[in-house]
């Protein structure tokens, strides 16, 4: 019964205190006082068969957890597509192929440039097909001729290759002459800056 409990949070978030007692050697069983060594949380609780193991965490595992809880900063705090701004990722991902020339490890020529290659900066570039699929790495730049990339990728790309491109964000709310602000996005309402 006791396992079922520990199994269903019983001992979710109990104290947990740890100490050396001691006494006088003529009257072994009398306790004259005690000395704290540790004191902590219970955490995960795991019941296999008939033992139940309680991992302790010490009190300064609270110093793990941002503080303040919530951030007031100028940019927005969401990250772009997650669930707290709510825009949807496939609406923002494009599909590209890799251009003839100029390839090299941290640049990515287009073979047909998009229109607006300014919204991909701090998005992300996800190879699709080739000796580079798999890959995926933040866009540190772009322009009508091609993709420079935050960090270089581990196999080069060749002409052809297939990869998709997510579109970055600023986390501004109303840059001037953005086209990766909420505004532009009309996202207002999830921006969550201050």
């Amino acid at each position: 019964a006791i396992r079922a409990q520990i199994v269903n949070g019983l001992f979710d978030g109990a104290a947990f205190a740890m100490s050396y007692a001691y006494g006088y050697q003529s009257a072994p069983n009398v306790v004259v006082g005690t000395v704290g060594i540790f004191g902590g949380v219970v955490g995960k609780c795991d019941v296999t068969g008939t033992t139940a193991t309680l991992n302790i965490k010490g009190k300064n595992n609270n110093l793990d957890q941002n503080i303040p809880r919530n951030l007031y900063a100028i940019n927005c705090q969401h990250g772009f597509c997650d669930p707290g701004c709510t825009l949807v990722r496939a609406t923002y991902t494009t599909a590209f192929a890799v251009g003839a020339s100029g390839i090299t490890s941290s640049f990515i020529p287009w073979a047909s440039a998009p229109g607006t290659p300014g919204v991909y900066p701090n998005g992300t570039i996800t190879f699709t097909s080739g000796a580079a699929a798999g890959q995926s790495r933040t866009i540190a730049s772009a322009n009508s001729s091609g993709l420079t990339l935050a960090y270089p990728l581990y196999v080069l790309p060749a002409a052809g290759d297939a990869f998709s491109a997510l579109a970055g964000c600023d986390k501004s709310l109303n840059a001037s002459g953005s086209v990766q602000s909420c505004t532009s996005r009309s996202d207002t309402q999830h921006f969550r800056g201050f």
